[in-house]
């Protein structure tokens, strides 16, 4: 895959993560209510935004030809948490939930969890013996 596709699908990855999805259902008769029920069972939940930053950092590592040794941790986890951030808070705006309620924090949490989740497995991929991550 070209650079150009990578930043592609790198940038694609960030629209999904930030796209308010529970404000845009609001938008619907009943689509609030639809959403809600369908998202609510806390696993579900959990699992989407752990398995949204694992993806991110799996789309961060190839789109930039990250390696485990370039020592780029920081920033990885700042993108994470800084991305965390405004999808808390674009859906604080566009689904009218209020903030700092702890649900939001326990989100960013789980975020950090994703990131440091795809990390692992990154770094763990990258450094197989005989194995090059592409």
């Amino acid at each position: 895959m070209t650079k150009k596709r990578r930043i592609l699908v790198l940038l694609l990855w960030l629209a999904g993560i930030t796209f308010p999805v529970a404000g845009f259902f609001g938008l619907f008769p009943g689509g609030r209510e639809w959403f809600d029920a369908h998202t609510h069972p806390e696993a579900l939940h959990i699992t989407a935004h752990m398995v949204l930053f694992a993806g991110l950092v799996w789309m961060l590592a190839y789109a930039l030809d990250w390696r485990p040794e370039a020592g780029l941790l920081p920033l990885i986890y700042t993108i994470g948490l800084g991305l965390g951030v405004v999808q808390e808070g674009l859906q604080v705006w566009t689904a009218g939930y209020q903030w700092f309620t702890g649900e939001e924090y326990f989100d960013l949490g789980i975020d950090l969890l994703g990131v440091t989740l795809g990390v692992l497995l990154w770094f763990l991929w990258h450094t197989r013996p005989g194995q090059r991550a592409s």
